[in-house]
C-alpha cells in the first residue's frame, strides 16, 4: 500500500513556501537514530508533532529518548540524499515510496522499501518531483574536483613580501558601505537535502530586492562527497529563495563581489586548498566557473570546515586576499594568474583580517598594533598602536571607525584621524576570550560573548544595555564565524531552523524543520527605550572618586601584596579610607593537598587519557592534544606527565606526589556585598623533568610558588556595574520569527 503524501509549509518571519513532507514514522517501526555521531538501530515508540519521535535504542544498555525527524531514518534510507517520499511519474503510470540515492543531470536512482534500487529518467518524473530532484543537486557534480578543470599553481616568485614597518602614517579617507546596501526585516526558508545540510554562509547584498546570498554546505564526512554546496539567492522583499546554483561538494562560500557578480569559494578537501571564482546571479540558471587556483604552494592536508587558513575575501573584481594555514596573507590577481604580494600575520593569537566596507583598506591585527594596508598595492598606509593582544576587530559601515577589543577594554579608532581615540573599560564584564565585536551605530556596539548570546554596549556611556539570546533553532556555530552571523545596515543577519507545518490531511498540525536565512533590525522595540535613554549612573555602583579600604590576608609577602592593592586603587582613581565600608581585599593561602600520579616514559608527554585516577581532578589535555613535534627527553633525563597515558615502553613506572597549590584571590565588596573578584592558582605541573636520582616530590614542590605578581597584573576595573545588570537591563530572544521578548 502507498502512504498518503503530506503537503507542508515552511514558515520564516511570517513568509512561507510550499514543499513536500517526508513520510511519517509510525509506532513499532524499525528505524535507525543518530546518537553520539553514529547511526544506531532503534524502534519507534511514539510520535509527537512538537517533540518529534520517541525511540528505543541501544547504547551500552537499552535507552529511550526523543529525536528530531531528521535524526531518524529507515534502514533503506542509509546513504540516501534525503528521506524517503512518494515519487510519481509525469503521466501517473506509476508511483513508488523510495529514498533518493544518486542523481545526475538526466537520471535519478531510488531505493525502495524492499532495498531494491531502480533508476528512472528525470524526464519521466512529475514536474514537482523533477524540481525536488534538482534541488537535491541532480545537475551538480557528484564528486570533489568535478567541473574544476585545470587548477592554476600558486607561484609566489613574482610576489613582494610586505614587512611590518610600525611607523607609517598616510592620509586615509573614509571608505563607507555602498548606498545600495539597504536591508529590511524578513527572510525566507528552503529545503535541505538531508540532516547534515547547514547554512555555511550568508552574505548581505541589498539592492532593490534586498538580496541575501546564502550557501548550504554539508560537513558530515560520509555524505559531504555526495551533497553539493548550493548557492541560495534569497530576496527579503519577495520573501523567497528565487534561484539555486549547485556547486561541487565540500567547498565553502567565502565572499561575493556584487559589481562583477562573482562568488568566491574555498575547498580544503584536497592536499592543497583550492580557491575558485564563479559567475553567479539570481537571473542565471546555473553558476559558471571562471578560474581555480591553489591557495598554497605547499601540500598540507587541510580539514574541511576548519577555520584556520580558510579566510578569503575580494579586494576588487580581480584581486583576492586569502590567508593560509601559516597565517601568510597572499594577494592573488585572478586575471593575470599571479601573486602580487604576501605578508605574514606575526601574532598567532590575532583574529582574521578585515576589509573596509568599500574594500579600499585591509586591516591586519597584530599583537599591540593594527596594520592598515592597501589591499591591491600591498603598501602599508598606517599603524594603530594599542596595548595588548587584539582579541577581535570590526569596522563600521561608515568606513572610518574601527573597534578593537583588547583584554579588558574597547578601543574605538577613527582611521581618518578626524577624532580622538576612545578607550572604554569592559573589565567589569568578565568577557570570554572568544568574544567578538560588531558595530551597530556610532555609539552602540554588539559583543558576541558565546554562540548563543550577544550584548549591546554603549561606548559613550560605558555600560551594557541589553542582551539577546539565540533560541535553539538559530544557527550558532563558532562565535567568531562571521559567515553565518553579522551586522550590516543596522540589521543582524543570521540563519535559523524554519518551522514546517502540515496544513491538511490526517497529520495536519504536525511540525518539521527546514532552514532559513533572514535579517532583523536592532535593537528592537523592547530594547529601544533603554538603548536611547539609559544613563551610566543608573547601573554603575562604584566608580572613580569612591572610597575603599585595603585588607590583606596572606601567609607570606603581605607588604608586597598591600603595595600592589594600593597601586591598583590609586590607578583606578579610588580614595583609600581605612573607615570605608567598601573593601578591596587580597587573600593568599594554600589549597587542600591532593595526590597526583605521574606516568614516566621516554617522552615527557607520552600518551594521554590513561587509567582512572592518574589525571589530576579538573586537569587534563584537550582532546587530540599531544606532545609537540621534536619534544623529547634530553640525554640522561627522564620525563613524567600527570595525564597518565599509555607508556612508550611496557614497564614505564608510575610515581605519586602530593600537591598543595597556592590560591590567590582579589575581591571588591561594596557594603558587604561581593561586586567583583579575580582568582589565580599555582595548579598542578603538567610535566616534570627529573634527572637520575632526583626526587619527584621535590621537583613538584619547586613548581608550587605563590604568584605575587598576580595582585599587580590582574585588571581591576575602575568602574563596577550592579551585578544584577552586568549583561544589560533586559533580554530578547532571536528566533526564526525575529525578535521576541523573553518571559
Amino acid at each position: 500500500m502507498f502512504r498518503v503524501l503530506i503537503v507542508s509549509v515552511f514558515v520564516f518571519f511570517g513568509t512561507s513556501i510550499a514543499i513536500r513532507a517526508d513520510l511519517p514514522f509510525e509506532p513499532g517501526e524499525e528505524v535507525e537514530v543518530y546518537y553520539l555521531s553514529k547511526w544506531r538501530p532503534a524502534r519507534v515508540l511514539n510520535t509527537d508533532r512538537r517533540k518529534g519521535i520517541y525511540c528505543q535504542y541501544t547504547f551500552i544498555s537499552l535507552k529511550e529518548g526523543w529525536f528530531g525527524v531528521n535524526a531518524v531514518r529507515r534502514e533503506y534510507e542509509k546513504d540516501a540524499l534525503a528521506h524517503a517520499r512518494v515519487w510519481k511519474a509525469g503521466e501517473g503510470e506509476f508511483s513508488v515510496i523510495a529514498a533518493p540515492i544518486r542523481v545526475t543531470a538526466t537520471e535519478l536512482t531510488l531505493r525502495t522499501e524492499l532495498g531494491k534500487e531502480i533508476t528512472v529518467p528525470l524526464e519521466r518524473l512529475s514536474t514537482v518531483d523533477q524540481a525536488f530532484a534538482k534541488k537535491l543537486g541532480a545537475v551538480a557534480p557528484t564528486a570533489p574536483g568535478a567541473h574544476r578543470g585545470s587548477v592554476v599553481e600558486m607561484d609566489l616568485s613574482t610576489a613582494t613580501e610586505i614587512a611590518e614597518s610600525g611607523s607609517v602614517s598616510a592620509s586615509i579617507a573614509a571608505d563607507p558601505l555602498r548606498t545600495s546596501m539597504q536591508l529590511a526585516e524578513g527572510g525566507a526558508a528552503f529545503e535541505v537535502g538531508n540532516f547534515f545540510d547547514k547554512v555555511g554562509a550568508i552574505i548581505p547584498l541589498g539592492g532593490s530586492d534586498q538580496w541575501l546570498l546564502a550557501s548550504l554546505e554539508n560537513t558530515f564526512s560520509s555524505v559531504k562527497d555526495k551533497m553539493p554546496t548550493r548557492l541560495m539567492w534569497v530576496s527579503i522583499r519577495k520573501a523567497q529563495m528565487t534561484q539555486m546554483h549547485p556547486l561541487p561538494p565540500a567547498i565553502q562560500l567565502k565572499d561575493y563581489h556584487a559589481p562583477s557578480q562573482m562568488a568566491l569559494t574555498y575547498d580544503a578537501g584536497t592536499d592543497k586548498p583550492i580557491l575558485t571564482l564563479w559567475k553567479s546571479s539570481p537571473s542565471m540558471p546555473q553558476a559558471e566557473q571562471k578560474i581555480s587556483w591553489y591557495g598554497s604552494d605547499v601540500a598540507s592536508k587541510a580539514h574541511y570546515g576548519s577555520g584556520d587558513g580558510s579566510w578569503a575575501r575580494f579586494a576588487s573584481d580581480r584581486v583576492v586576499i586569502f590567508r593560509d594555514s601559516q597565517r601568510r596573507l597572499v594577494a592573488w590577481n585572478a586575471a593575470e594568474r599571479k601573486a602580487i604580494w604576501t605578508a605574514t600575520q606575526q601574532s598567532a593569537q590575532a583574529p582574521t583580517p578585515e576589509l573596509s566596507p568599500g574594500r579600499r583598506y585591509l586591516l591586519i591585527p597584530e599583537s599591540g598594533s593594527l596594520r592598515i594596508v592597501d589591499p591591491i598595492a600591498g603598501t602599508e598606509l598606517s599603524t594603530v598602536k594599542c596595548e595588548g593582544e587584539i582579541r577581535s576587530l570590526a569596522i563600521a559601515d561608515d568606513g572610518k571607525h574601527v573597534l578593537i577589543l583588547l583584554d579588558s577594554s574597547l578601543l574605538a579608532v577613527d582611521i581618518t584621524g578626524q577624532s580622538e581615540q576612545r578607550s572604554v573599560d569592559v573589565g567589569f564584564m568578565d568577557l570570554p576570550t572568544t568574544t567578538t565585536v560588531h558595530w551597530l551605530d556610532s555609539d552602540v556596539v554588539c559583543l558576541s560573548t558565546t554562540g548563543n548570546e550577544m550584548l549591546l554596549f554603549s561606548l559613550e556611556r560605558g555600560i551594557p544595555l541589553w542582551r539577546y539570546e539565540f533560541d535553539d533553532g538559530v544557527s550558532t556555530r563558532s562565535v567568531g564565524d562571521d559567515r553565518v552571523r553579522r551586522t550590516v545596515d543596522g540589521h543582524l543577519i543570521y540563519a535559523a531552523s524554519a518551522q514546517s507545518r502540515v496544513e491538511r490531511g490526517i497529520h495536519a498540525g504536525r511540525t518539521k524543520t527546514g532552514v532559513g536565512v533572514g535579517a532583523v533590525r536592532l535593537p528592537g522595540d523592547d530594547a529601544a527605550g533603554y538603548v536611547k535613554y539609559l544613563k551610566r549612573d543608573e547601573l554603575i555602583v562604584f566608580d572613580r572618586g569612591d572610597s575603599v579600604r585595603i585588607d590583606v590576608q596572606a601567609i607570606e609577602n603581605s607588604d608586597q601584596i598591600q603595595t600592589a592593592l594600593v597601586d591598583q586603587a590609586e590607578r583606578n582613581g579610588w580614595t583609600i579610607d581605612n573607615a570605608s565600608k567598601n573593601v578591596l581585599s587580597a587573600k593568599l593561602k594554600r589549597g587542600p593537598s591532593q595526590t597526583v600520579r605521574y606516568q614516566f616514559g621516554s617522552s615527557p608527554m607520552s600518551g594521554f587519557g590513561g587509567p582512572s585516577g592518574m589525571r589530576p581532578p579538573g586537569f587534563g589535555p584537550r582532546p587530540g592534544f599531544g606532545p609537540p613535534p621534536g619534544f623529547g627527553r634530553p640525554p640522561g633525563f627522564g620525563g613524567s606527565s600527570p595525564y597518565g597515558g599509555q607508556p612508550e615502553t611496557p614497564a614505564a613506572p608510575v610515581q605519586s606526589a602530593s600537591v598543595q597549590p597556592y590560591l590567590s584571590t582579589i575581591e571588591l565588596t561594596i557594603d558587604g556585598q561581593p561586586a567583583w573578584r579575580g582568582r589565580s592558582s599555582s595548579g598542578v605541573p603538567p610535566v616534570v623533568r627529573i634527572a637520575e636520582g632526583e626526587s619527584l616530590q621535590r621537583k613538584v614542590d619547586e613548581a608550587q610558588a605563590p604568584d605575587i605578581g598576580f595582585f599587580s597584573t590582574v585588571n581591576v576595573p575602575e568602574s563596577i556595574i550592579n551585578p544584577e545588570f552586568r549583561t544589560g537591563l533586559g533580554v530578547s530572544l532571536i528566533t526564526n520569527q525575529g525578535l521576541e521578548k523573553k518571559k
